[in-house]
């Protein structure tokens, strides 16, 4: 073997140790980028899904009810005879929140997000007497109507999860 010939095997060999090494790093940089297209885009879906629900809140017959609601007055009654909704119009629009509550439950929409768009409502909803009440009643077996409604309760009332991070 001549000297020339070791010295292209070792070049080679260094060559090779040097494109392995870019590879590694090419594939480090794809990841991390992944990672970050991933995050923008849960942001972006987190925001979606709070400004679709926001739109909803505000037609009628929610913003009705969020209108009814905003008093300093907490024990408004809000079921008829007395008050101005019927049961299947309060089950719809505390429906909207379980739905938000289900969707916050399993990350869909982020905790920060949820806050701004949603807390207050939510905040509105527990303080009226007889909507805590009628939330936190239960079925023939035991079980809460309104589990994601109370989960989002216990986050954003009454503090018991934490605030967002």
């Amino acid at each position: 073997m001549n000297n020339s010939e070791e010295k292209r095997r070792d070049f080679s060999k260094v060559l090779k140790h040097f494109l392995q090494q870019i590879a590694n790093i090419a594939i480090i940089v794809g990841v991390v980028f992944a990672f970050i297209q991933i995050a923008d885009y849960r942001s972006r879906t987190s925001a979606d899904i709070a400004l679709r629900f926001g739109e909803y809140l505000d037609d009628s017959p929610y913003l009705n009810i969020s209108e009814v609601l905003d008093t300093e007055d907490k024990s408004k009654k809000v079921f008829q005879p007395e008050g101005l909704f019927g049961v299947g119009e309060i089950d719809r629009y505390l429906g909207t929140f379980e739905t938000l509550g289900n969707l916050y439950k399993k990350n869909l929409i982020d905790c920060e997000t949820f806050k701004v768009n949603f807390a207050y409502y939510i905040q509105k909803i527990f303080q009226n007497e007889e909507l805590r009440s009628y939330i936190n009643d239960v079925d023939g077996r035991g079980e809460k109507w309104w589990p994601n409604l109370i989960l989002i309760g216990d986050t954003f009332v009454y503090g018991k999860n934490g605030d967002c991070k």
